[in-house]
């Protein structure tokens, strides 16, 4: 199977709308909202087989281990879940699975080639609240803070690595996170 890399978006929707019957594949809702554009998931890459065009939940491949691309079990199985990627140093994938490529071939194919989305909302984030610093008016994704456990708060480790991750908050009573980053408290 050629990678998404190698086709032309051409080549892709052609693969893609002959796979379909000539049939929209798009499930024309999200949390009871219509689809927005019928080239939504154009420029998507496919988190189950890598392929730009389409979605995991329509894809034609069985379903792969997302830390690294095995058929034969689930992340939750994968012997290689706690490896560090050789591309984005991350842990939880291994290479074959990184998205960080993937990302950059999304953007690229949403600037060059499809047509503008829809206009939206001037600022669509302004009311939201970012995850990693607490501050209104941006999201995690384009924090100038360095990236805080969402846990603890700590940057020295991620969430995956907290050893507080076990602990119950003292706000809310839940685990998986201590007071100091408990939503119940902001609002």
């Amino acid at each position: 199977m050629a990678s998404a890399l190698d086709m032309s978006l051409d080549e892709i929707i052609a693969k893609e709308h002959a796979g379909s019957g000539g049939k929209s594949r798009n499930r024309g809702s999200y949390r009871g909202r219509a689809a927005t554009a019928p080239y939504d998931n154009k420029a998507k890459t496919c988190n189950n087989c890598g392929v730009l065009g389409h979605l995991a939940g329509q894809c034609p491949e069985p379903p792969q281990c997302h830390a690294c691309g095995s058929t034969a079990h689930a992340v939750a199985e994968c012997p290689h879940r706690e490896k560090a990627c050789a591309t984005c140093g991350k842990v939880g994938h291994l290479k074959a699975k990184c998205r960080q490529q993937a990302r950059s071939v999304e953007k690229h194919v949403q600037k060059t080639v499809l047509p503008a989305a829809p206009a939206r909302k001037a600022n669509p984030v302004a009311g939201k609240t970012c995850n990693n610093c607490g501050v209104l008016g941006h999201l995690a994704g384009q924090c100038p803070e360095p990236p805080q456990c969402h846990a603890c708060g700590s940057t020295a480790h991620a969430v995956a690595e907290c050893p507080h991750r076990e602990k119950a908050c003292a706000i809310c009573g839940k685990t998986g996170h201590l007071k100091a980053k408990c939503r119940q408290a902001q609002r």
